[in-house]
């Protein structure tokens, strides 16, 4: 249920650290910074068991880093409501 997803996460702001490898595996992960250690946690382990395009440098397959910010807001459930 849409209600249930507000309370369960509330509006916040995760930053992740993700570090790929040459073959576009992550070789490390870590939460930078959250305000909600759930979602965090939630979206570090998805990110991390994603697999990614390898970063390139001259057409060579590098390591690489990426940094990332997880959004959770739950404006649109306010535009879910029924117009009275």
């Amino acid at each position: 249920m849409k209600e249930e997803a507000g309370r369960i996460y509330p509006d916040s702001s995760t930053y992740l650290l993700i570090q790929i490898n040459e073959e576009g595996r992550v070789d490390h992960a870590e939460i930078l910074s959250s305000t909600n250690e759930t979602l965090a946690r939630e979206a570090l382990r998805e990110f991390a068991n994603a697999r990614y395009v390898p970063g390139a440098i001259a057409g060579r397959k590098v390591k690489s880093e990426l940094r990332v910010e997880v959004i959770s807001n739950n404006a649109i459930g306010l535009l879910l409501k029924p117009a009275n």
